[in-house]
This record gives structure tokens, sequence and C-alpha cells, in this order.
């Protein structure tokens, strides 16, 4: 996986900071509002980076399967 998205997990974790620093200083109610927006946004292109990452994976699930049963022995 990309670093790229990472960073943008980053940022989303930081507008929900923001946001429950603007609540508890109860600024007026459109600054939060249009934070709230904003963090919204930015899930969404977060959420679309993701998807949209080139990741290929070497195993499948019948590889995890077979794995979890190799532990157990």
């Amino acid at each position: 996986m990309k670093k790229i998205p990472i960073h943008w997990i980053g940022i989303v974790f930081l507008l929900l900071i923001t946001f429950v620093i603007f609540t508890a200083m109860n600024l007026p109610f459109g600054i939060a509002f249009y934070a709230t927006c904003i963090g919204q946004l930015v899930i969404i292109f977060t959420v679309s980076k993701i998807l949209r990452d080139d990741f290929t994976a070497n195993k499948t699930v019948k590889n995890f399967c077979k794995d979890q049963q190799d532990s157990r022995k």
C-alpha cells in the first residue's frame, strides 16, 4: 500500500480532533458546521484514494485459512 492514503487518514484524524475542540470551546455554529462538511469531504476523498490504490496481495483467503489451521497444531 502506498503511503499517500495514510497521510489522508492523519488529516481526517486532525479534523475530527479540531471539531471536538470547536464544540468544547462553544464556537459559533457556522464554524463547526463548515468544519464538519470539510471533514465529510475529506473522508470521501480518503476512501476513494484507498479504494483506487494499486495494491496487490500474494495471499488469498484460502492461504489465510490454511495458515490458521497450521498455527492450531
